[in-house]
């Protein structure tokens, strides 16, 4: 199992909104680079979102996902940003 090197490039606070927290630009490996990772916060918990893109369908708002990751990872990304 391969730990990722994820270094936190930029954090943007946001205020004002119910659970968005900051959005958060990591490098991984130095390879990738993922922008805008969303730090949410409820009152149990912080949690994170990858980056999604909205569109419209049948006078919908809808949302998909721009990139995929595994489990494993996700939780790395949430330890560091954390």
């Amino acid at each position: 199992m391969h730990m990722a090197q994820i270094t936190i490039l930029k954090v943007k606070s946001v205020e004002g909104m119910k659970q968005l927290r900051a959005f958060v630009d990591v490098s991984i490996d130095s390879e990738i680079t993922i922008n805008g990772i969303r730090l949410m916060q409820d009152a149990k918990d912080f949690w994170i979102g990858l980056p999604q893109t909205s569109y419209q369908s049948n006078g919908q708002t809808k949302y998909a996902s721009i990139i995929t990751v595994s489990d494993e990872l996700k939780k790395e990304l949430r330890d560091t940003i954390l």
